[in-house]
């Protein structure tokens, strides 16, 4: 019999706790843990649309900011759009976004 193995580790864990909520989102592009979906939140586990293209986007939750690149940093207008998503930092404080410059 032939058979093929497929690796389905999650990957980064990108929230502080497990109290979050996410909806179900078909992605055209790959996508990491942690990048913003316009409109809709933050993507929760890294995706490959070349194996599957569902994924999960959180509209609410903690992110933890040490676990996101600095390219993944929200500016200050997706942290207002995303009013039930919170970046905290290390220290305790919340990110309230980069400048759109």
């Amino acid at each position: 019999m032939k058979y093929t193995v497929t690796d389905i580790t999650v990957g980064s864990e990108i929230f502080y706790n497990d109290d979050w909520a996410a909806e179900p989102y078909k992605f055209s592009a790959d996508a990491k843990a942690g990048d913003i979906v316009d409109g809709h939140g933050v993507v929760v586990y890294d995706v490959t649309v070349a194996d599957n293209p569902n994924g999960a986007v959180a509209y609410r939750g903690v992110v933890n900011f040490e676990r996101i690149t600095e390219t993944q940093q929200p500016t200050t207008a997706q942290v207002a759009a995303f009013p039930m998503i919170k970046w905290r930092k290390k220290d305790g404080t919340y990110f309230a976004g980069k400048s759109a410059d």
